[in-house]
């Protein structure tokens, strides 16, 4: 999918439980991320976040609140990210 920022994602971890996919991926922006589609993750229905690590420096003029928002969209075809400032983190997600 073409982002308006840079947008590397690189999958980390893969599997099938339960009847649902898990997914772990790193993902790498510039700073400006805001949305990523679930068709993105190999996903066509994001139902849960399982975890989100933010890799970060301790920026005065953002705060940790916005930094790690992350939610799932109306529609659970995407997840939709606050402040994105930090440039690294890991998302993981299941669906189908």
């Amino acid at each position: 999918m073409a982002y308006a920022t840079e947008v590397v994602l690189t999958e980390k971890f893969r599997m099938t439980a339960g009847g649902k996919a898990w997914r772990c991926y790193e993902i790498v922006d510039n700073g400006d991320l805001s949305t990523i589609a679930a068709k993105d993750f190999d996903l066509d229905y994001i139902e849960a976040i399982i975890g989100h690590v933010v890799k970060m420096s301790m920026d005065i003029s953002s705060t940790l609140i916005e930094m790690m928002y992350v939610s799932i969209d109306a529609n659970h075809e995407g997840v939709t990210f606050g402040s994105c400032t930090f440039g690294r983190h890991t998302l993981t997600l299941v669906g189908w």
